[in-house]
């Protein structure tokens, strides 16, 4: 599974391989660690995207998070 994400400063990042996104926890969201992408929602919180290379970002710098497999 590949996972391209889109940031509001307009820059690309393409995660290959993706494994898991880790959701740190917020005021009002839990700590979890997502495998089943289709329950992906994107919160404003910190995100890890783990696949051949790892990504922490903030979900508000996100635009949008698409998912190939």
């Amino acid at each position: 599974m590949n996972c391209y994400v889109k940031l509001k400063s307009n820059d690309d990042v393409l995660i290959e391989n993706l494994k898991s996104i880790k959701q740190h926890p917020a005021a009002y969201v839990p700590e979890t660690e997502i495998s089943d992408f289709d329950c992906f929602r994107l919160y404003d919180t910190q995100y890890t995207f783990i696949g051949d290379k790892s990504l922490l970002i903030s979900g508000s710098d996100i635009l949008f998070v698409t998912f190939e497999s």
